[in-house]
């Protein structure tokens, strides 16, 4: 059974919100996603959590590509630009 939940910061009730921001030991930002994924490890063989992982993360980074697909190279870039400024200001307090 596969146990991984994908949402967006500002769409978490207050409580859960808090409860997060204090298991990652900061704030979080209201258009930060949040993914979380559980499994029972000791029942996995020696190797399947780490492909289990990968293959996550595979699928996770697929339907990232879905949502940019129709993107042209220099809107992607434009893209990348803001985030890196968005991150900066952001751990640096300033918005």
């Amino acid at each position: 059974m596969r146990s991984i939940a994908i949402q967006r910061a500002g769409e978490l009730p207050p409580q859960e919100k808090e409860a997060l921001e204090r298991l990652l030991g900061r704030s979080l930002n209201q258009d930060e996603e949040v993914s979380i994924r559980s499994y029972p490890r000791d029942l996995l063989p020696e190797g399947a959590a780490d492909q289990r992982t990968a293959d996550e993360l595979a699928e996770l980074l697929a339907q990232r590509l879905d949502q940019v697909k129709d993107l042209s190279e220099s809107e992607l870039e434009r893209a990348v630009d803001e985030a890196i400024q968005f991150v900066r200001r952001s751990d640096s307090g300033q918005r």
